[in-house]
């Protein structure tokens, strides 16, 4: 749904819950705060898809911002930084996330998701 968005805002929004749906189950039940939700996204978005430490410490910084996108749209309707970039820099950064995220749907869909997240990041 991402893809077919026109509005922007709509697109970022889009992308960040569906990554969310995909990196973030409730082992722990809901009882995460916001930060740790943040930084398993972060983490296991990076390490799942990223092949050194290079791409997973870019992945690492795109999917925080991914993440903080959806943030802002959810909570506060709009996103500041996402109304100051004129068209074509929108369109390029939404463009960039959309392939980390198809990336990562791929993995999953190929790979499935891994039995155990920190076996993955951890290196089990």
């Amino acid at each position: 749904q991402a893809k077919g968005r026109i509005n922007a805002g709509d697109r970022a929004l889009e992308l960040g819950i569906t990554l969310e749906m995909l990196l973030l189950n409730a082992e722990h039940q809901g009882q995460e705060l916001p930060g740790q939700l943040n930084l398993h996204f972060r983490l296991r978005g990076s390490w799942l898809i990223g092949v050194d430490s290079k791409e997973r410490k870019s992945l690492y910084k795109d999917l925080g911002h991914i993440y903080s996108l959806r943030s802002q749209l959810a909570h506060n309707g709009f996103s500041e930084e996402l109304d100051k970039l004129d068209y074509d820099k929108r369109m390029a950064l939404l463009e960039k996330h959309i392939t980390i995220a198809e990336r990562i749907m791929q993995k999953l869909i190929v790979d499935g998701a891994p039995p155990d997240w920190a076996a993955l990041i951890l290196g089990g």
